[in-house]
């Protein structure tokens, strides 16, 4: 969501995976374990000085998780099983939702980039 200001975001459909490319896992909504990860997706407010970024932290409901290795064909979790979970890198595991309903912007944080 680098690109995208998250007020659209929480004031729209929250995170809507629609208006996405398929990913390392298909086409869903990624979360990263570690917020490490996912500053290097973060949203930089334009213009701010001191530079601000902003991401969120969200709210996701895993169920029970498919443990698998990437394929960007993925639609759905295996049967009896509600996300997706696998390495990203090396280092970084996401999670992945294929429904909208699994997950919303609970809490959206402003720092010094």
């Amino acid at each position: 969501t680098r690109g995208t200001a998250p007020y659209m975001i929480y004031e729209s459909e929250g995170f809507d995976f629609r208006y996405s490319d398929s990913g390392m896992f298909g086409r869903g909504a990624y979360f990263a374990y570690d917020a490490q990860y996912s500053y290097g997706y973060r949203y930089q407010i334009p213009g701010s000085s001191p530079p601000l970024g902003q991401m969120f932290l969200a709210r996701v409901l895993a169920g029970k998780i498919d443990e698998r290795s990437p394929d960007s064909s993925i639609r759905h979790p295996k049967s009896g099983c509600h996300s997706v979970s696998g390495m990203v890198t090396s280092t970084n595991k996401a999670i992945i939702v294929y429904e909208q309903t699994r997950a919303y912007p609970a809490y959206l944080i402003t720092f010094l980039v």
